[in-house]
């Protein structure tokens, strides 16, 4: 409404997180609905053939949420690229962008602290610019207007984020500190970066950093190897062959789980929750049951299906159990 010019569009990457990716997409629609937003919605396993669940087999276990961002950045590009889309914006608020920049500045990753601008250009022809409308507006000023216009601000909690360390919090609550003694300050730090700090880096860059075409997908990288973080991270994921997490019923479990003596548990009489049950407790509760395949079942699907997770990342054998 604020600019009738622009035509926009909604992009929304359906994960395939069990549980949990179709109730954000429920909540997607609903909201382009309300707001009269044309809405385009990729479904990552019935494109692709993987989920973001499927990395707990993998490597990046303990690392999900790294992994679904990087797949995230690749799809809202490739998608943009064949919705011939002029530009992708994004929601990254002010907040956002000094956090990130100051934990980019003390690791000192200058390269990628100066591509944290409003604008970013495309690196090739094949992807296209990106934006972010509220690059200099605080958090809770978006969090006031989203209670004013009554926009959710709560979405279901993924059950991936259980226990991921985010180092920008830190940060924020440093920004918190000395906003506290100068109301000024983010505005006065992000000018500092933006105005001084940004140029002096550009100015005294040894060389513009080379871009490839990748080997297998063709989208654009900065790897030597020629192989995009994407591709890399989902070809671990097709290497194994055997990526199931939940059955319909026993006898289907016990035609595929022939190596391993099966026990099944429910979920509601251990007394465990996904989310805030301790690693030490679970290990403690679950020590017994160490080198069995476990099935879970319990009166919540969804809760049953988060611990399966949380289990295969602590090196259980664990899957859910539908018809239980």
């Amino acid at each position: 409404q604020a600019f009738p010019e622009i035509n926009l569009l909604g992009i929304h990457i359906n994960l395939g997180i069990g549980y949990h990716s179709e109730q954000v997409e429920d909540m997607v629609k609903e909201l382009c609905e309300r707001w009269k937003v044309p809405l385009f919605v990729y479904n990552l396993p019935e494109e692709e053939g993987f989920s973001i669940d499927d990395f707990v087999f993998t490597q990046f276990k303990h690392k999900v949420c790294s992994a679904c961002g990087v797949i995230k950045r690749y799809l809202f590009s490739v998608v943009a690229k064949r919705l011939e889309l002029d530009a992708i914006a994004t929601g990254h608020h002010l907040d956002d962008a000094l956090s990130t920049m100051l934990n980019l500045f003390f690791q000192g990753d200058f390269h990628s602290l100066v591509r944290l601008s409003p604008v970013l250009p495309p690196l090739s022809e094949k992807q296209v610019k990106k934006v972010k409308p509220l690059f200099y507006t605080p958090e809770r000023e978006i969090i006031y207007y989203a209670i004013f216009k009554d926009i959710p601000l709560e979405s279901p909690r993924c059950p991936h984020a259980e226990g991921v360390n985010i180092p920008g919090k830190k940060y924020r609550e440093f920004l918190d500190f000395w906003e506290e003694k100068n109301p000024q300050f983010r505005y006065q730090a992000l000018s500092v970066f933006l105005k001084k700090l940004f140029p002096i880096l550009k100015k005294t860059a040894k060389r513009e950093e080379e871009v490839f075409e990748c080997k297998k997908c063709g989208e654009p990288t900065s790897s030597p190897q020629k192989i995009c973080s994407r591709c890399r991270r989902v070809e671990l994921i097709f290497n194994i062959k055997n990526r199931v997490l939940e059955f319909s019923n026993e006898e289907e479990a016990k035609k595929m789980i022939t190596d391993k003596e099966i026990e099944i548990l429910d979920v509601d009489a251990l007394g465990l929750e996904p989310f805030s049950t301790s690693r030490r407790r679970l290990f403690k509760v679950l020590r017994p049951f160490r080198g069995k395949a476990l099935l879970l079942r319990g009166k919540d699907p969804a809760k049953t299906y988060y611990f399966v997770l949380k289990l295969r990342k602590l090196g259980f054998q664990a899957y859910h159990l539908k018809g239980g």
